[in-house]
């Protein structure tokens, strides 16, 4: 069983191609929990291909805005391709776990709604679960304002938006902070 990775994408305007990164946080992040992570390539054939094997999990990584939100090709080509990821992994029922910009792609995907923010990038605050304070990391220029009822929300910002949350009927885990990338109480 593998498990995979969505990368962010950049463009190279002088060289007119796309450049697929994962940042080896997330590799050695996953490792640690044992979980080899697989970066996926975007395109269809190649996902149609992967999905004929037995996969773990996906997870939607962080990087990039959604197109709806800053429009240019690598968040249209991102969108597009994580549109048809997430449609597979829900019909055959594959756990997905979404960082971030993948939180945001989801609630989106799910008719949430995002607002941007000045006061999420590079920062650490708290979240608040049920039982419990978290101070986390936090790199994200739009917050979820608003979830699909399929979401149960576990933590939030003092703002009130949503930092963390699941779907059981879907089996996806959202956060919006990195977990991958360490801030002194993580």
């Amino acid at each position: 069983m593998h498990s995979y990775i969505t990368p962010s994408i950049r463009y190279e305007k002088k060289r007119k191609y796309f450049q697929y990164i994962v940042e080896k946080n997330y590799i050695d992040y996953f490792k640690k929990l044992r979980i080899s992570l697989i970066p996926l390539v975007y395109d269809k054939d190649y996902i149609d291909k992967i999905f004929k094997t037995k996969i773990k999990l996906i997870v939607f990584s962080g990087g990039n805005d959604l197109y709806a939100k800053t429009k240019n090709r690598e968040n249209k080509l991102r969108d597009q391709f994580e549109k048809y990821l997430l449609k597979k992994s829900i019909k055959n029922k594959i756990p997905i776990i979404a960082i971030c910009r993948g939180f945001q792609f989801i609630a989106y995907s799910f008719n949430g709604k995002l607002e941007k923010t000045n006061n999420h990038v590079t920062q650490s605050h708290k979240i608040y679960l049920k039982n419990k304070i978290l101070n986390v990391n936090s790199f994200h220029r739009f917050k979820i304002k608003k979830l699909n009822n399929n979401f149960k929300i576990l933590g939030i910002h003092e703002d009130k938006s949503i930092e963390y949350a699941i779907s059981d009927k879907f089996k996806i885990l959202c956060i919006m902070f990195h977990p991958e990338r360490k801030n002194k109480d993580q």
